[in-house]
């Protein structure tokens, strides 16, 4: 997590000039043992990535979310019709969130 909040995943490991990603790769390919640190470390970085790209994807399909709220609300309010909001999320957005 770089300090202004965001992810980049070539992100210096401290002053090697190698990303937290070629570093643990480097690890692996070598056939080396990664000590509990490591692992815990490189867990903790790849659950960050998981977090911001979620975050991406909520600011991106959350207003349209909001949109779809403030559409179903009318319709029930003029015609008194039920639309199933999460149904029809999950069909619409499913392929482009995952």
């Amino acid at each position: 997590m770089l300090p202004n909040g965001t992810w980049d995943q070539n992100y210096e490991f401290g002053d090697s000039g190698v990303t937290i990603r070629q570093y643990y790769d480097r690890i692996r390919k070598q056939g080396g043992q990664m000590t509990t640190e490591q692992r815990a470390r490189q867990r903790i970085a790849e659950l960050e990535e998981e977090i911001f790209v979620a975050t991406k994807a909520y600011d991106h399909f959350g207003l349209k979310i909001k949109r779809l709220q403030t559409k179903q609300k009318t319709l029930r309010n003029k015609f008194g019709l039920f639309i199933d909001l999460d149904k029809h999320i999950a069909d619409k957005y499913k392929n482009k969130i995952n």
